[in-house]
């Protein structure tokens, strides 16, 4: 190629590379930040500023640049802003991506309006201990009955009871696992297949979906198990469960007739103060704190050793001025 050549490709490159200069190094310590929705109850909704669009929250939705989070009554949100941070939103907020990732840098994040959102974490956290595999809904050898079938039946491959089984041991790990997407997967696709595990295995799809935050579909599944299910046990506790899903909802009237049979029915239980602070803040969100006391009170003076007993003692005294 003649010099002259040379010097004109030189010189194009330089030109080329001269509008597109490299992408400043982040500071040392310092990453991308993407908040994503880890957890919400009520009415949450994002609002993008390009579209106008506006979407419901669900878990692992990511907070974009063009996003404005908005919170409504009686709601909140838990957004986690890397492996170690959170940030909650409270109620009738409105809140940007600028100032989410503002917060993170001041670690200034708002005060609570209520208080209330500290207790329901500890409900889910506790819900989640209690229900777990091995306590509540163990899937193996139910019942003789169950027992018997494997035995008439043999254990031949491709039998239906075999079937069944592979569908409540993949169910079951999964849900160990924290894959809470595939046991409502798995469940869905195989719900014809089951027999003797299917109450069980319905339970454990709820409780998978309150994971998720889709608390209209766990609502469903424990309203209908909480009537029709053939394990009293799995009656009682889904009352519980669908009082949680519809106070979730803010559908508090009908948490707390669920919450109410579930307290009248179930004399004692892990789970009672749980049931008593869920409906009390149900009273107080229907203004009625002469009953949310009652409620309130009963924690504080029957169940000292909950989880609850604290958040309880400060939501009476905060009624009590």
């Amino acid at each position: 190629m003649p010099r002259g050549d040379y010097l004109k490709l030189a010189m194009a490159l330089i030109t080329v590379f001269s509008v597109r200069p490299a992408a400043p190094a982040l500071p040392r310590g310092e990453e991308i930040c993407t908040p994503m929705v880890k957890f919400f109850v009520g009415k949450v909704r994002i609002r993008s500023s390009h579209s106008k669009a506006v979407y419901p929250v669900s878990v692992g939705m990511k907070i974009l640049k063009n996003h404005r989070i908005q919170t409504y009554r009686s709601s909140f949100v838990e957004v986690s802003l890397d492996s170690s941070t959170t940030l909650i939103i409270d109620e009738n907020a409105e809140i940007s991506y600028e100032e989410v990732i503002r917060w993170k840098k001041e670690s200034s994040a708002p005060s609570r309006k209520r208080g209330f959102i500290d207790g329901l974490k500890k409900i889910f956290r506790d819900n989640n201990r209690i229900n777990s595999i091995n306590h509540t809904i163990a899937v193996k050898g139910d019942s003789p009955s169950e027992e018997l079938l494997w035995e008439e039946d043999g254990g031949g491959k491709g039998s239906p009871v075999l079937e069944e089984k592979i569908v409540a041991d993949y169910m079951s790990a999964e849900y160990a696992r924290g894959h809470h997407e595939n046991v409502i997967k798995a469940f869905r696709k195989n719900r014809a297949l089951l027999q003797e595990r299917k109450d069980r295995l319905e339970y454990l799809a709820g409780l998978s979906y309150l994971h998720l935050c889709a608390f209209r579909d766990a609502a469903d599944i424990f309203m209908s198990l909480s009537a029709n299910s053939r394990i009293s046990s799995l009656r009682i506790n889904a009352l519980f469960q669908a009082g949680l899903a519809n106070h979730c909802l803010l559908e508090l009237k009908r948490s707390n007739e669920f919450l109410t049979r579930y307290i009248t029915t179930c004399r004692e239980g892990d789970l009672l103060p749980h049931a008593y602070y869920i409906r009390g803040l149900n009273y107080v969100h229907l203004k009625r704190s002469d009953l949310a006391k009652k409620d309130f009170a009963r924690i504080r003076s029957s169940y000292s050793d909950s989880s609850l007993y604290a958040d309880a003692d400060l939501q009476y005294k905060r009624l009590s001025r």
